[in-house]
């Protein structure tokens, strides 16, 4: 699975808060619910910190149109919870509703409709995830359609990747549009992020402040408007 870190040439720094706020105000001002809008500044800034996506990713999300009257779906059939984002949108608004129903469904496998930054979601689950919880997520092996490939994340929250999953891992065919999430964690993969590391550089960044893209942070001012944002 290879993934592309987003341009940081001439990127300057912005605090921590004010990524958060303004990425809420943005997103706000486009129709979205307050509560996702809340929840998907603290995913965009946190995938911002770590892989310079953050910004970028949410950018396509404040274009989209009706989006209170697109609401995400669910429908449950033989244990599995299927979700469909008719919104499209990216990795810290789905992300968020995967793993929020993959946290209430427990018992449930939950798979969503369409593609998404996989590696982005941990960013979600780090989030909403109760410290200790293990979670599992991914989709169909791009270069062999037998096997899986994802993340996850263990109880200790190490974020792993696993290039090759038994396909086996889930009780269902996952699509190659459909990515899952499920309870749970395996053993072995490779160590993409510790815990530790990923505690320094949040702490760095309240302290330093994170490097944003000028040209993709323009476009997200553009779209802010001044709404008093809840502590």
């Amino acid at each position: 699975m290879t993934t592309v870190e987003a341009p940081r040439a001439h990127a300057f720094r912005v605090s921590l808060r004010e990524l958060k706020e303004e990425c809420y105000r943005a997103l706000r001002a486009e129709g979205y619910f307050w509560g996702e809008c809340q929840s998907a500044g603290r995913i965009m800034a946190t995938n911002e910190i770590l892989w310079g996506t953050g910004v970028v990713s949410v950018l396509p999300d404040l274009t989209r149109r009706w989006v209170q009257r697109r609401n995400p779906r669910v429908a449950v059939r033989h244990g599995v919870a299927y979700l469909t984002d008719p919104r499209k949108t990216s990795v810290a608004l789905v992300g968020a509703q995967a793993t929020a129903l993959t946290l209430g469904r427990a018992e449930h496998l939950v798979v969503v409709r369409g593609a998404v930054d996989l590696r982005g979601v941990a960013a979600a689950v780090w989030d909403m995830a109760p410290e200790g919880t293990a979670m599992l997520w991914g989709r169909r092996n791009q270069q062999d359609s037998s096997m899986l490939e994802g993340y996850s994340i263990d109880s200790a929250g190490d974020l792993y990747l696993h290039s090759s999953l038994s396909a086996q891992s889930v009780p269902v065919t996952v699509r190659r549009n459909h990515w899952f999430m499920t309870m749970g964690a395996p053993s072995g993969g490779q160590l993409v992020l510790s815990h530790q590391d990923r505690a320094h550089l949040l702490q760095s960044a309240l302290h330093r402040g994170v490097e944003v893209n000028p040209q993709a942070w323009s476009t997200l001012l553009a779209s802010s408007r001044k709404f008093l944002v809840p502590e």
